[in-house]
């Protein structure tokens, strides 16, 4: 366990210095930990957020990037949704949910369905009430490191061609 970790150590300064991620190596050395399979599965979840935080600073030209903000319905307060990455990107919003799933696995249908159909929902309905962001363009990004399974590519195929862009956009 001890020598997992320190191999575990190494990965991560080594993803540090050279901001690129080896995901066969990563794969194999989380499969070590098989004893503590949750922590693995949180712990790939976390590298994820942390690398796509990089990517969206770069890719969106921003370095207003939040993670992990948690949103309310200003009709139902029972309504919460966390959204891992929130980025400012001059008049438009961006919104990214990242699934650091296995790469040899396929995204589980209910953490998609629940994002897609749930938690975008929640989120839109918390930006019409801030005054700040009422007036800005919103996307909605779902960034996965495994692809998505036949139900939920259907089910993002349906909502696509029936959503309005003038609300939002999704990708």
């Amino acid at each position: 366990f001890q020598a997992a970790l320190q191999e575990l150590q190494a990965f991560f300064r080594q993803i540090i210095t050279s901001s690129s991620i080896d995901i066969d190596k990563l794969d194999y050395l989380l499969s070590r930990f098989r004893d503590i399979e949750g922590a693995s599965q949180q712990i790939r979840g976390t590298l994820f957020e942390f690398i796509a935080e990089k990517i969206a600073a770069y890719e969106f030209r921003s370095s207003t990037i939040h993670l992990n903000r948690v949103f309310s319905d200003p009709d139902s307060v029972k309504k919460r949704a966390e959204a891992d990455l929130t980025i400012e990107g001059g008049r438009t919003l961006f919104f990214v949910e990242c699934k650091g799933t296995a790469p040899y696995s396929v995204v589980p249908h209910e953490q998609f369905r629940k994002w897609i159909q749930e938690q975008v929902a929640t989120i839109y309905a918390a930006t019409r009430k801030r005054p700040e962001w009422a007036n800005r363009e919103i996307t909605f990004e779902f960034w996965a490191t495994a692809p998505l399974g036949a139900e939920s590519q259907a089910l993002y195929d349906q909502i696509v061609e029936e959503l309005n862009t003038n609300r939002y956009k999704l990708r």
